[in-house]
């Protein structure tokens, strides 16, 4: 029970943090920090970031989140498959940097900022059915 709590409380603050901002391009951001302890996680991570169909097939569409778009603000917004725009590897030029924090051993939550601090995105990845992990929850870019 208490790990659904969690969920509620980090979708409401993701919520809470997000605001108006139209992103039409795609970010690329730098890995600053190690990834999760997790077992498999880095190993899913970087196949998740280099090819598109295995990305495809570990998003839970529709994907909980909030869009950069203030149109789609509102509860309950979800990210479609045949709107998702791939996520890309990082790269050093990029500005952004990413923080995982790891809670337990099924969850995984990555914070992007970009340097200036005033911009983050927000992904959060878990193991379901204990074998798999999956994309269950992105925040696009929003002023911090």
């Amino acid at each position: 029970m208490n790990y659904f709590r969690l969920l509620i409380f980090l979708t409401f603050l993701g919520l809470l943090t997000t605001a108006c901002q139209d992103t039409s391009s795609q970010i690329e951001v730098e890995e600053t920090t190690s990834s999760a302890e997790v077992p498999d996680f880095d190993t899913f991570y970087l196949q998740f970031h280099s090819d598109s169909l295995y990305q495809l097939a570990h998003i839970q569409f529709p994907l909980q989140g909030v869009s950069s778009r203030p149109e789609d603000h509102g509860a309950g917004f979800r990210w479609e498959k045949e709107d998702w725009r791939m996520h890309r590897n990082f790269t050093s030029s990029s500005g952004f940097t990413s923080e995982f924090i790891s809670l337990g051993d099924d969850l995984v939550i990555e914070n992007i900022v970009h340097q200036n601090g005033q911009y983050g995105m927000e992904r959060r990845f878990s193991r379901l059915g204990g074998d798999e992990w999956y994309l269950i929850y992105y925040a696009a870019l929003h002023p911090l």
